[in-house]
């Protein structure tokens, strides 16, 4: 069974999710729509449309990538599972020995 959630970024902070549905709903049936809002700042910019199957995801990501909406080009993905997240804050994690800041030498000055 393949991925049935697609990521949308870039979205304006006055989309409602009714709008997000009617632009997605030509390519499946639709579980659930959702904006990601923050309880301080509001809305955060993105959201999640759940497909009934994959095949329905594909097309609309395929269909969709750099489309606009309300003056903004979107960002269409098919969403990561929590496997391949975990995957990459791992892989980011240990790729990197650098820890810590960027250390600055102090110079003496001699005076003249």
């Amino acid at each position: 069974m393949g991925i049935r959630k697609v990521f949308v970024g870039n979205l304006g902070n006055a989309i409602s999710d009714e709008t997000l549905r009617r632009r997605f709903e030509d390519f499946g049936e639709i579980l659930e729509v959702l904006t990601v809002k923050d309880k301080q700042t509001g809305f955060k910019g993105y959201g999640f449309i759940t497909f009934r199957n994959a095949k329905a995801a594909e097309d609309a990501v395929n269909a969709l990538q750099f489309t606009n909406i309300n003056g903004r080009q979107l960002t269409v993905q098919l969403a990561k599972s929590e496997n391949e997240k975990e995957k990459f804050r791992g892989r980011a994690r240990s790729r990197s020995p650098y820890r810590g800041g960027a250390r600055h030498r102090s110079r003496s000055r001699s005076p003249h």
